[in-house]
């Protein structure tokens, strides 16, 4: 409980690159737990989220866009973090230099979809659809090679890389 308000604090006064890279790693995993969810939301971590999408530090975005991951399963968190500004960062990370950038922020993108005022608002973005899904199908392409056909009649995930 009061691990979040320090972590805010060291967040917001750390200079380092690394530094903001450790407190938003350990804000992230905070926001994996839902009981840790309304401390976060009541301390003030929305704002910073936002700001840490919208950052130039590559690490600090990725994390960033995970906690939105982890936040987003809610439909009212959902809505909540729409209206707090994560929908025009995501869509920028759309276009982000690593592939790991640009699918972490398509899967936030997705949990956040669930709410009509966020569709509107991702829907004024000009290309965010068509880049959106062109990481959801690249995404669901590799997920459907992952698994092979068993002669039983059903479907396993492979075991090893080299089978086909």
């Amino acid at each position: 409980e009061g691990a979040t308000p320090a972590l805010l604090m060291y967040y917001d006064n750390v200079q380092s690159p690394k530094g903001k890279e450790v407190a938003m790693g350990a804000l992230t995993n905070l926001a994996s737990s839902t009981a840790n969810v309304e401390l976060l939301l009541a301390a003030g971590f929305l704002p910073r989220l936002v700001r840490a999408l919208g950052s130039g530090l590559l690490t600090e975005q990725v994390l960033a866009a995970s906690a939105v991951c982890h936040l987003a399963k809610s439909i009212e968190l959902a809505r909540v973090l729409g209206e707090a500004g994560c929908i025009p960062p995501l869509v920028r990370m759309l276009d982000g230099k690593t592939s790991t950038t640009q699918e972490l922020a398509a899967r936030a993108v997705s949990g956040l979809l669930s709410v009509g005022s966020n569709r509107r608002a991702f829907a004024v973005r000009r290309g965010a659809y068509k880049r959106w899904c062109f990481f959801l199908t690249r995404a669901t392409r590799a997920s459907i090679r992952s698994f092979r056909y068993v002669p039983l009649g059903g479907w396993s995930a492979r075991r090893s890389a080299g089978r086909r």
